[in-house]
């Protein structure tokens, strides 16, 4: 595993008192608006997968693509809106990934009602066997946060990065498959909960098109229950 850099890096993900951005994504029921609102989101994911471009896209609905990639960085809780609901991304101490930052996550979990865990595709299917050891690592630990806490958690894996594979543009239904096949996330998916608490969802935030397609798609399947 790649230790972490000792470096803060400062991305403006602070902003007190800022509004809530509000995304116009039509399409979401107003069952599942209701279902969502005032929900705690705590977004999670190693190093290179794309979590501070999240970050970056709910808080402000753009996508910046000149981040460094992040060694240390704080940033505060803030909320984004989507139509009649507001939500609230829980604020961390984001490390980069690995087991330096399990017990940060331990405490994000433990205070929010749906996990957004990233995994970069890209790395996975290339078969990178030290992102692989971490993405384990993390899996298992997010299941054990999930294990003690109280109340019921909502799990998306968001596998970013599927721009970079050529089948997601030239077959996608069949990158699709070739995924849920993959052990790494057949396996998560069954440990985290099952299909109705654990949903994977593919897709690219490479930009504010691809970016809106995938929270729409995300914030779509969200069931409470």
């Amino acid at each position: 595993m790649v230790l972490p850099l000792i470096a803060i890096v400062g991305l403006g993900l602070a902003a007190t008192g800022a509004a809530a951005y509000k995304f116009n994504i039509g399409g979401i029921s107003d069952k599942t608006q209701q279902m969502l609102k005032g929900k705690r989101i705590a977004v999670l994911g190693g190093r290179g997968v794309g979590k501070t471009t999240l970050l970056h896209f709910l808080r402000t609905g753009k996508i910046q693509s000149s981040f460094e990639q992040t060694s240390i960085d704080d940033y505060k809780s803030f909320s984004f809106k989507v139509g009649n609901s507001e939500l609230h991304v829980k604020g961390g101490h984001d490390i980069g990934g690995g087991h330096f930052q399990h017990s940060e996550w331990r405490k994000q979990i433990e205070e929010s009602d749906i996990i957004f865990y990233l995994i970069n595709i890209d790395k996975l299917l290339n078969k990178d066997t030290a992102y692989i050891n971490d993405t384990k690592g993390d899996l298992n630990a997010i299941k054990d946060a999930i294990a003690e806490k109280k109340g019921k958690t909502a799990v998306f894996l968001i596998i970013n990065h599927a721009d970079k594979q050529s089948d997601y543009s030239n077959n996608r239904q069949k990158f699709e498959e070739k995924v849920s096949r993959n052990n790494l996330i057949e396996t998560a998916q069954i440990e985290l909960g099952g299909s109705d608490h654990c949903i994977v969802k593919i897709g690219s935030l490479k930009d504010e098109e691809s970016a809106n397609q995938l929270l729409k798609s995300i914030l779509m399947s969200y069931n409470a229950g």
